[in-house]
């Protein structure tokens, strides 16, 4: 049970970041971030998952396409510079491409007071190649973008992050000059994490993750738990920002054997295992370090386009 509880403490940050935490909810169903060739469409004008089919507001995605509209009651008429037309009607599956008829398979629908139309019928009428990455919540259409769910993370303000944010208990907000931490606190049968989302100016920077390991490692066969589940995390990160840029953590053992010999080689050691990712803007460092007695498992993503100085500050408060 505790290798469940730990497992699940230590994702708890990603899940709650690449589920949707910076969009707006226009409807109970998974949401996904839209790109238009490599542009994110805002936000507000979410994409979402409908029994399986990804839906895409019409108006935002067709004006990124370069497509002119026209709306008569229930008739949406586009064109291009191209000469490219498509008309299209309603909670009608019945569409003009260019003059000649064609049928989608799902009808445009109103929801929420916004046009919506399935991805893969958008695609069809338009020729724009189109993708879905479910691992990532994100949808595109022409050029496939480089995913990263932190990435519109960076610059919201505490306010925001605060209403958003459903992980954990609030425990305070801790204000230095600038710098400014709002700590989150979730414990499950002894084991306690603690998440700081932290902002310079208030506008967010970091995310930190600690956990508390020191009773839950205390023998050789919690600190090879510990280690396996280390070996989880860098998996995972691995299929949001490919392969670690700088890994100095371990050789994975192959069996439950190896997996004990290395856990009883550094069980009253010192020792810093660490493995970082860089994309973009965004770097995240997932660490697991004792001074011999007390272990401490870290995650930490941090906004690289921020100063290096505000960047030690945030990393120095906790």
């Amino acid at each position: 049970m505790k290798k469940f509880v730990l497992a699940s403490l230590v994702f708890i940050l990603a899940l709650s970041i690449s589920n949707g935490f910076y969009l707006n909810r226009v409807v109970a169903a998974p949401l996904y971030r839209l790109y238009v060739n490599l542009v994110q469409i805002d936000a507000s004008s979410a994409s979402f998952a409908q029994n399986g089919t990804i839906l895409v507001p019409m108006k935002s995605v067709f004006t990124a396409l370069g497509y002119m509209i026209s709306i008569q009651s229930n008739t949406w008429s586009m064109s291009n510079d191209e000469g490219h037309s498509i008309v299209l009607n309603m909670n009608s599956k019945h569409a003009k491409v260019n003059g000649k008829p064609q049928t989608l398979s799902i009808a445009p629908q109103i929801i929420n007071g916004t046009a919506y139309i399935s991805l893969t019928s958008l695609s069809k009428m338009t020729g724009e190649a189109y993708g879905v990455d479910n691992l990532r919540s994100a949808a595109w259409i022409g050029e496939k973008p480089i995913l990263n769910p932190w990435e519109n993370l960076w610059g919201a303000p505490s306010d925001y992050m605060k209403s958003v944010n459903h992980h954990g208990t609030f425990i305070k907000k801790i204000s230095e000059n600038s710098m400014t931490a709002l700590q989150y606190r979730e414990e499950n049968e002894g084991v306690i994490s603690d998440v700081y989302l932290i902002f310079y100016n208030d506008k967010l920077v970091q995310i930190t993750m600690n956990m508390h390991l020191s009773d839950f490692a205390a023998n050789a066969e919690g600190t090879a738990a510990v280690l396996h589940i280390y070996t989880k995390v860098k998996n995972g990160l691995n299929k949001v920002y490919g392969a670690a840029s700088n890994d100095q953590s371990f050789t994975t053992p192959s069996t439950p054997k190896q997996w004990m010999q290395l856990a009883n080689d550094i069980q009253y050691k010192p020792f810093r295992f660490q493995t970082e990712w860089t994309e973009g803007r965004t770097t995240a460092l997932s660490q697991f370090s004792s001074d011999g007695s007390n272990h401490i498992a870290r995650i930490t993503v941090r906004d690289m386009s921020a100063d290096q100085d505000v960047l030690d500050t945030a990393d120095q408060m906790f």
